[in-house]
Parts: C-alpha cells; structure tokens; sequence
C-alpha cells in the first residue's frame, strides 16, 4: 500500500528538522567550544555550571580562538547569544556601534506585580518610601539650616546641589537618590575585593603605608583633601588592579537590534543578546601578559612612578564609550580616603580561611559569606 505523498512528507519532516538542527549545533561547537543539543542548544551547559557561571564561562572563553562564544536555546523559544572578551569586540559594542546595542527590554513581569502590589515590587515599594523619608528630611535640614550656615560654604554634594537654586526638592532627592544608589553596592564589591587581596600582600600595604603617611605630611591633621588623594598614585595602581581582577560589575550585556558582524568575525542576530566579561578579559594571557592572574600594581605604573591608565575596551570596569561611568573620578576620590583612612590607622587580615572567596554574581560581584576581618591600631 502506498503512502500518499502528504503522509510521506509529514513523516520525513521530523527527521529532517532533527538533521538539520544537529548539523547546525555541530557547525557552532567547533565555533564556540560549546556542544550544542537538538532543541535545547547550548542551555545544558549554563544549567550545570550556574553555580560558577563567572569562572565556567571565563575559562571557555579563553578556549575560543577570538575569545568569542555564541549561545542559543531557541529551540526553547529563549532566544541566542554572544558572550566575548574580546577588546575589539567590547569597542564595537559599547562605542563604533553603540546605537545598535541599547540595553534591551525588562522581563514585563514587574509591571503586573507593581499594578497587584505583589513580590518584589512590594518591598520595592516599601524600600523606596524609606529611602525617599530620609533623603527629604536631609533635604529639608539642608534647607533650613541654608541661610544661616550659608550653602555655597558646604563642601558636601548636597549642598552644593542646593546651593545653585536650580533643582527643586523632588529634583535635590533624586540626585542624592542616585548618588546612594550607584556608588553603594559598585564600591562596597571594589573595596571587599581590594581588602582580601591586600591581606595576603603586605609588600604592597606597605606601599600604600609609606604614600600614605607621605601625603599626611604635607596634609597635617583632619580629613586628605582632593590633591594629597589625587596624589596617591601607587594606591590608584592598587585599587585599579583589583578591580580588574575582581570588576565590580563583572559582566555588561546589552541587545542587538539590527543584524550585525562583530570585528572578530561573528554574526550577531537581531534581538540577540551580546555580553562582554570583564572578568574574562582579566585573565587572557593576551591581553595581561603571563601574569595575568596576578594582583601586580606596578603594571599601571609608568617608569616615573606615575599612574598609567588602559584603554576603557581594554579595561570596561568602568564601562566604556557614551555609558562610560560619569561617577569615574568620583568612585576613586571615595575608595582612594577609605583605603587611606583605614590603612593609615589599621592593619587588616582576612580570618576567613585560606579559600578563595566565593563568587556571587548579581547586578554587581559579590563575596560569598562577607568579608571576617581582624583588624588591628598600628600605633600598639
């Protein structure tokens, strides 16, 4: 009996779609060094490793010949992806062709959970109210106290905000929201990160020790001021070599929105997502030389002692191109008088074992179990 050809064809269309898709997945592994599956693509890979997505990921990155993976789950329905560490690539990405990659749409379920007053949004709700309290009640201080004390005299953001005449209250609390917001948990990661390297350097706390104490006898008593920071500049190679091994902000992604080719070679699919690791880049023999897994300031310094930057596509822990931190300067004045102040007082010693911290990947990268610390006055 024979088939009709409707019933044949429907038959053989599995087969060829399973063929089609396995010679596709193949194609992409050597590629990427990732296997890919039938249907469920490269998502194996992520679900075994989500525990230690930074290191997983960072090590099949220096696998890659560009140092460039592509992702996909679409059989899933969940879309594809490029995840790299290529500087050429981050350049592309973050400035040559920066309005082809915005940050992309938020999963829309917030929206019906801020409209039900339900889950996250709820404590988000409450947190923002309480944030909102204490902020207009520094506001409203600032302002009382404005004409005796004279605003223009203040040294503070807030006051100088204030001082110009130019925001109103609502404005004075969404700038000093916004300051709280994007310098907290960024700097707390930098410094827990710098202060667990630096207790297992004490060559280069006594660096710091000696450029600290340095700038307190031209400065005298009380609180650096912004040119004995400034002039801190083994201490600014310090901070800059910890966070680029440990970035606070680890990875960036952002979403294509045109078709596009990257410098290295790979084909980008509209609505894809493209993640660039700053980890990853930190530990490319390439790019950092053999000692890429080192915590070594000097490499930020020239022959003069002075401190010596890279390109931002070369070190985006700042981001780079027109989403380059504004904050920049701003976030080393604030950690560069942390570091000095505690160190110029105290010695720090991490307690918590001889382990590597655990790495905790959220908005920015945090240390598994916080930071035990024993601290002791250098002056008994």
């Amino acid at each position: 009996m024979e088939l009709p050809l409707t019933s044949a064809l429907l038959l053989l269309l599995p087969l060829l779609c399973f063929l089609w898709l396995r010679r596709d997945t193949r194609r992409q592994s050597r590629s990427d060094g990732l296997k890919a599956y039938p249907i469920i693509g490269t998502l194996p890979h992520f679900v075994k490793n989500q525990h230690r997505l930074i290191e997983w990921s960072a090590g099949v990155l220096a696998r890659c010949p560009t140092y460039t993976m592509t992702f996909n789950f679409r059989g899933l329905g969940l879309g594809a992806g490029v995840m790299t560490a290529n500087p050429a690539n981050v350049e592309h990405v973050a400035k040559a062709n920066f309005q082809n990659y915005p940050k992309g749409e938020f999963v829309w379920a917030w929206r019906l959970q801020r409209l039900l007053n339900v889950g996250p949004e709820r404590r988000m709700r409450d947190a923002v109210a309480t944030i909102h309290g204490y902020i207009d009640r520094a506001v409203r201080e600032r302002g009382e106290r404005g004409a005796a004390a004279g605003l223009a005299r203040k040294d503070d953001f807030l006051s100088r905000f204030a001082s110009s005449g130019e925001h109103s209250d609502e404005g004075l609390r969404d700038v000093v929201t916004n300051f709280i917001v994007a310098g907290r948990d960024t700097t707390s990661s930098a410094l827990s990160w710098f202060f667990w390297v630096l207790s297992g350097r004490p060559d280069v706390e006594d660096k710091i020790v000696r450029e600290v104490r340095a700038a307190r006898a031209s400065s005298g008593e009380g609180s650096f001021g912004y040119e004995e920071l400034r002039s801190m500049q083994y201490l600014q190679a310090a901070i800059t070599e910890s966070m680029r091994l440990y970035p606070p902000v680890a990875m960036d992604t952002h979403c294509c929105q045109r078709e596009d080719v990257l410098p290295d070679g790979t084909l980008v699919g509209k609505g894809w997502q493209v993640t660039y690791s700053a980890y990853a880049m930190a530990r490319l023999e390439e790019l950092w030389g053999a000692d890429c897994a080192e915590f070594r300031p000097e490499r930020w310094l020239d022959e003069e002692g002075a401190f010596r930057p890279e390109s931002t596509s070369k070190y985006p822990v700042f981001h780079a191109g027109p989403r380059m931190c504004l904050g920049k300067e701003m976030a080393y004045i604030q950690m560069k008088s942390i570091v000095a102040g505690v160190l110029e007082r105290f010695s720090l010693r991490h307690v918590g074992g001889e382990g590597h911290p655990r790495l905790v990947m959220s908005l920015t990268l945090r240390m598994g179990g916080g930071l035990p610390m024993q601290v002791k006055s250098r002056g008994s």
